[in-house]
């Protein structure tokens, strides 16, 4: 980890301590979801609040250009990645605990981590889970041929494009944008169940 992202890191883990101790289960960072520029080891990304008081950790900022984000994200959440109902899976699949309250908090983590692994690993289950993304799709691409709003058409085409991009994903075994937003093209052009011409 560069000086900026590790002072980044003590800052925001030092906050927890010294004013959050009891209001945080998890501190945690992964360097999914960032624009190649942004690509350097993420000094933090989200973290799993244990009170409402632990809600008001949630930062942006904004250093030599570049955004970091620390938000909230709840246990249910991250079980529905686990579980491959969530789009946004690359979360909990590649982060790493930066700061634990407990072991019991830490366990509970690396569970879900293997969790996913096994859901990932299974055929059966992964194929039910694509089909339940492709269903999603179609009806977002139904109701969009009743749209009269562009921005609302927009829209609904690019879930529309995350679904069926998971669907895929989730059919090879693995979750989409697995390095990020930087070249989902290529990330899809790897896979080796890919629909002729996606």
């Amino acid at each position: 980890m560069n000086a900026k992202a590790q002072r980044l890191t003590d800052w925001v883990i030092n906050k927890i301590k010294t004013e959050y101790k009891d209001d945080v289960c998890l501190l945690l960072g992964h360097t999914t979801i960032k624009l190649e520029k942004d690509m350097e080891e993420a000094p933090f990304s989200y973290f799993i609040p244990a009170t409402d008081k632990g809600l008001a950790l949630a930062r942006t900022f904004i250093i030599d250009g570049i955004g970091y984000d620390l938000f909230s994200m709840s246990w249910e959440r991250v079980e529905k990645q686990a579980d491959l109902t969530n789009t946004n899976t690359n979360s909990l699949g590649t982060a790493r605990i930066l700061w634990a309250r407990s072991e019991a908090d830490s366990n509970r983590y690396t569970d879900l981590q293997a969790r996913l692994e096994s859901n990932l690993g299974d055929p059966k289950y992964r194929l039910n889970k694509a089909l339940e993304k492709l269903d999603i799709a179609m009806d977002l691409y139904k109701t969009m041929q009743f749209e009269d709003a562009l921005y609302e058409v927009r829209k609904a085409s690019g879930y529309i494009n995350i679904y069926l991009a998971t669907a895929v994903a989730t059919v090879n075994g693995t979750y989409f944008y697995k390095e990020g937003h930087t070249n989902p093209v290529a990330d899809l052009a790897e896979m080796p169940d890919n629909p002729k011409d996606f």
